[in-house]
């Protein structure tokens, strides 16, 4: 199935410098704590302080103006769509899912009138990636350690460019297309670590560091008493 094919700006942040304003292109506001840009542009993934994917909208998904949508009766100028898609998460950690292109002239109608948290959900996804994956939970095939992104499919009657298009035309599967085939037990589906996304890893990982260290801090201070106990006996 033919994707839509986004180019991506992938601003780099090298990482704990602070700023005193976000690096962003025309954004005025101030920078967070060890990055270069601010809440809103600093990739959400645990961790990462790097600057957010940024993508322009295709020809193809602003589209045409709908003459029937209410905004165009009485010679009215159909509003305007967003010229580009700001992700919450940096190149390296956004779900790479982007919506599946179709020939509809009514395109234009899902975009108009969304804020950009709305656009970033229908075009592309708000959510991080796996970290063993280039997509997130719900668009990484349900087959443990496959790489593939799940199948999405538009109705028939969506590819009417006399029907209205809806998000609702949208089918997205549960399996990539070449597991979607498998039947019951021939399906592994994803479980325990296959399942996590890259801020559930980082966060795992520095529990686990932190206990390490709290166990050996323990260690050492009970090594320390018995120690401290043999000098007073011997004395």
């Amino acid at each position: 199935m033919k994707k839509l094919s986004i180019v991506t700006l992938a601003v780099a942040c090298a990482g704990f410098v602070h700023a005193a304003n976000c690096k962003m292109p025309t954004c005025k506001e101030p920078a967070m704590e060890k990055s270069q840009f601010c809440e809103r542009h600093t990739c959400h993934t645990e961790g990462c302080y790097n600057g957010v994917k940024i993508g322009g909208i295709p020809g193809w998904a602003a589209g045409k103006a709908n003459k029937s949508a209410p905004w165009m009766q009485g010679g009215a100028t159909a509003p305007e769509v967003p010229t580009k898609i700001v992700w919450k998460h940096c190149p390296k950690h956004a779900c790479g899912r982007v919506m599946p292109r179709i020939k509809n002239d009514t395109t234009r109608n899902l975009l108009v009138g969304k804020n950009p948290d709305e656009i970033l959900c229908i075009m592309a996804c708000d959510r991080d990636r796996l970290y063993k994956g280039k997509y997130c939970l719900k668009h990484s095939c349900g087959m443990a350690k496959c790489p593939g992104c799940v199948l999405e499919e538009w109705s028939e009657a969506a590819r009417d460019n006399e029907k209205k298009l809806e998000l609702a035309d949208l089918t997205t599967n549960e399996f990539c297309p070449r597991h979607l085939s498998l039947k019951g037990d021939n399906k592994f589906e994803r479980e325990g670590p296959t399942k996590e996304t890259c801020s559930e890893y980082f966060i795992r990982i520095k529990e686990e560091k932190a206990a390490k260290a709290a166990k050996a801090a323990e260690k050492a201070a009970a090594k320390a008493a018995e120690k401290t106990a043999k000098a007073e006996t011997t004395e």
